[in-house]
């Protein structure tokens, strides 16, 4: 961030463009009744395992803010916060390169420390957006 803050004076906040990021990461994550997103990879559950595995862990997926998703061959994994701000790191398998997700194989809760080590600034994007959330 402190790079773009230099970069050129501007009213826009570099934390705001990072929102906005995790905002749209987010409303893909959540994206279960309409599954706009989802018909794009030609795979109607893509998430319901994983969602499915939150609620067991008592998190609501429709309150979670994801902030970072990664694919690589048959795996996917990313980062989540919960709606009171605790991180955590997953690992899923793939049934296909493009999913749906089969299967939880890693699941790390994490400090907001390690948290940022991993997601840098978007931690901060992330509570944030919860913040925001609550305020309207």
């Amino acid at each position: 961030m402190t790079l773009l803050e230099k970069e050129r004076p501007s009213d826009v906040r570099p934390l705001d463009l990072l929102v906005e990021y995790v905002a749209e990461l987010t409303r893909t994550f959540r994206d279960v009744g309409e599954r706009e997103w989802v018909d794009r990879w030609d795979a109607e559950d893509y998430w319901d395992v994983l969602h499915t595995f939150l609620r067991e862990r008592s998190i609501d997926p429709l309150q979670a803010v994801e902030l970072a998703q990664a694919w690589t061959g048959s795996e996917t994994d990313g980062g989540l916060m919960d709606a009171q701000g605790r991180c955590y790191h997953y690992t899923a398998s793939l049934e296909t390169i493009h999913g749906p997700i089969r299967e939880v194989t890693t699941w790390d809760e994490l400090d907001l420390p390690h948290a940022r080590s991993i997601y840098g600034d978007l931690v901060d994007a992330g509570l944030e957006l919860q913040r925001r959330a609550h305020s309207d």
